[in-house]
């Protein structure tokens, strides 16, 4: 009786700890989202939290961009496959265009395809793109006047065409055509 007890308790426990994991992994993906998540397991589901807005202008990558208090020029964009997923790659100069010293954001430059599916950057400390990792090491603030170079990696899939940059807080896109097709 005494064993009964004891395997229908470990039982309770075992499934209680699975049914904690469970709910902590869901949390991770709703705070994270899907394609961080998935994206470590080698699945790529694309950010489609939000879409291009419909008065966006477009503009060539010659074109700089002024948000905040950053002016961005795209200088290179590159595509790479690699087995079981393809790279694209933006190489940015921003420019401090404000009166003072500001750090330069990390996040909120989206990669979107002409489906208006979103892509977050991700973290690439190698292979494809060596030199994003020295690129973005620089956390330092930038003065009023001064340049820093950065760049972004983003997973897409191989289907995804038209993709342009867009800086959050923006209502301009860079389209990317003229250096990835």
């Amino acid at each position: 009786m005494a064993r009964d007890v004891l395997a229908a308790f470990g039982a309770y426990w075992l499934a209680r700890r699975a049914l904690g994991i469970a709910i902590i992994a869901g949390i991770i993906v709703l705070c994270c989202g899907c394609q961080v998540v998935l994206g470590t397991l080698g699945l790529l589901i694309p950010n489609t939290t939000g879409s291009s807005p419909s008065n966006q202008t477009t503009v060539s990558m010659t074109t700089p961009v002024t948000v905040d208090s950053f002016q961005y020029s795209v200088t290179n964009a590159q595509r790479t496959k690699e087995p079981n997923q393809q790279w694209v790659a933006v190489f940015l100069t921003a420019r401090n265009s404000g009166q003072r010293t500001a750090s330069l954001p990390r996040s909120g430059f989206w990669l979107v395809d002409s489906n208006n599916r979103r892509y977050s950057s991700r973290s690439v400390t190698s292979s494809p793109f060596p030199k994003l990792a020295d690129l973005n090491k620089n956390n330092q603030p930038v003065a009023p006047g001064d340049v820093r170079d950065i760049g972004f990696a983003y997973q897409v899939p191989e289907s995804a065409t038209g993709l342009r940059l867009v800086v959050s807080n923006s209502t301009v896109a860079i389209d990317l055509s003229q250096a990835i097709g």
